[in-house]
């Protein structure tokens, strides 16, 4: 992004995306407390939590039960839910203690995908949370995928674990 910095203020979420110095693009949402709840404290002073959103961060909105990891594919801004406490630990790298609770709008700023690959599995498959346990609905051709008008930038390669805790569910053919 050339070191450019773009903020948006939405209410009291101010949004940024820009360099973080590092070669790594992020997302950076500052929270800002309501002016009325600091009255002793001038607008140029009210406090924000900076949360930085990296690629395959965890993330949960404050009170929220359900975690999401997140996926970046150029502007596009992705979150795929984690079925399970099983799923999350099938994971040997993902650790509880670095979810990020998140103000929810900023959660809902990332576009849910819903689809999936396990590695070595040509098959795409789109998922149906029901609680911890869904369906899987095996996409059967590329053809479909697109007259579905899915997005191949949403696909995320799961394990084995993750793929099989969804039950089969019909397939899409059309």
């Amino acid at each position: 992004m050339n070191n450019k910095k773009i903020f948006l203020i939405i209410g009291l979420i101010i949004i940024g995306y820009g360099s973080s110095g590092f070669g790594q693009d992020k997302f950076t949402a500052f929270r800002a407390l309501a002016a009325e709840s600091l009255p002793s404290l001038p607008p140029s002073q009210i406090p924000f939590l900076n949360v930085s959103i990296f690629e395959g961060d965890l993330i949960r909105a404050v009170g929220d039960i359900d975690v999401y990891i997140v996926k970046y594919v150029g502007s596009k801004k992705f979150k795929r839910l984690i079925l399970s406490p099983s799923v999350f630990d099938s994971y040997g790298h993902l650790k509880w203690g670095n979810i990020k609770d998140i103000d929810e709008s900023i959660v809902d700023s990332f576009a849910i995908s819903d689809l999936v690959r396990a590695a070595n599995d040509y098959k795409v498959y789109k998922l149906i949370p029901e609680g911890d346990a869904g369906q899987r609905l095996w996409i059967k051709t590329a053809e479909v995928f697109i007259e579905q008008g899915l997005d191949w930038d949403a696909v995320h390669q799961v394990n084995q674990v993750e793929r099989d805790s969804y039950v089969d569910g019909p397939a899409i053919e059309k």
